[in-house]
């Protein structure tokens, strides 16, 4: 019974539909309104929790520019706060938040042509985009994580 157990979990865990020898439901269970009839149940997901945004950054965070800089472009992605700070000269910064500890980076920045902003820290390159924070050292993709929001330009 312990091999079929996680042999379930395994299933569970990839999405895919899981059949056991001999298992049915005690009373018959309809699907629910808004679950079609024979699509997988998949387990609940938290909505992310809500950080507010002005023309500085990200509301009481260390996402926030300072001085006479206004926030060009912030995003939030599943484990990042950024925010693209930009002055009236036309020079860009970036702040990097990381939401498990809290943790400030902040660099200069440029856009592309493609309203995209690029930060560098010695090896490290930060591109943001409004699908992407993309993490690469030499070329080498370290992290990658999808934008959960993004506003700036280009959206």
């Amino acid at each position: 019974m312990l091999v079929v157990s996680v042999g379930a979990l395994v299933k569970w865990a990839t999405h895919q539909p899981v059949s056991l020898p001999n298992a049915r439901p005690s009373t018959p269970v309809a699907p629910s309104p808004s679950q079609p009839t024979g699509a997988p149940l998949l387990p609940p997901v938290a909505a992310p929790d809500p950080f507010a945004v002005d023309d500085m950054g990200f509301v009481n965070s260390g996402a926030r520019c300072g001085g006479t800089q206004t926030a060009i472009a912030t995003g939030r992605t599943p484990g990042s706060l950024v925010v693209i700070c930009g002055d009236r000269d036309g020079r860009y910064g970036y702040l990097g938040l990381r939401l498990s500890d809290d943790a400030v980076l902040k660099t200069s920045a440029r856009t592309t042509p493609t309203h995209e902003f690029v930060a560098q820290n010695e090896s490290v390159t930060y591109s943001i985009s409004p699908a992407e924070l993309r993490v690469t050292v030499g070329g080498a993709v370290i992290k990658q994580e999808p934008m959960i929001d993004y506003r700036g330009p280009g959206t």
